[in-house]
């Protein structure tokens, strides 16, 4: 059985209309639609349980449950961070400098989001963090050493800023300190 991500790139121009939102979700937001029950999912998606249930059918799923455990099967196998990881490195050419060839790969990212970003958007993000007396970044997990030298940079502009690399209680813990503070 193939998995069931390829399934939906393969059958996408036979779903009907609400299906193809389904897909369109999915295909979108996998890192989240792996870990929904169908509830969920027919929140985010505004359709009924039926039509979900109906698009695992039309892909070859009993139902919802088994079409979701293939799903997540994919994400694990081929998406998870270190898959991915694990899976550019396989894929590199090792006969050569690897260094340039993941440093080509960044300058090719980087080209392509001067498309993608939008400048408005960009500009108001760059006077609102001008403009702040406090900033407080959020950032967990592999994004938290990203955070550090956001913080890094913006302090050097004289931006005081809060890094917050915990998440739950200890995060309201380090929130109801910042509170406390300004009173």
């Amino acid at each position: 059985m193939s998995d069931a991500y390829q399934k939906i790139l393969e059958m996408y121009e036979s779903f009907l209309g609400q299906q193809k939102k389904v897909a369109d979700y999915i295909m979108n937001n996998i890192d989240d639609a792996i870990y929904f029950p169908i509830s969920r999912l027919v929140q985010v998606v505004e359709v009924s349980p039926a039509t979900i249930v109906r698009f695992a059918q039309h892909l070859g799923y009993q139902g919802f449950n088994e079409f979701r455990d293939s799903l997540f099967e994919y994400y694990r196998d081929r998406l998870s961070p270190d898959n991915r990881m694990k899976h550019s490195i396989e894929a590199m050419d090792h006969g050569n400098s690897i260094y340039a060839k993941v440093t080509n790969k960044e300058i090719i990212y980087l080209e392509k989001s001067i498309f993608t970003i939008d400048e408005s958007i960009f500009c108001n993000a760059v006077d609102t963090i001008n403009n702040c007396r406090n900033l407080y970044i959020f950032a967990i997990g592999a994004n938290e050493h990203l955070g550090c030298y956001l913080k890094f940079k913006l302090r050097r502009l004289k931006i005081k800023c809060h890094l917050f690399s915990n998440s739950g209680r200890e995060m309201l813990e380090d929130l109801l300190l910042i509170w406390k503070e300004k009173l």
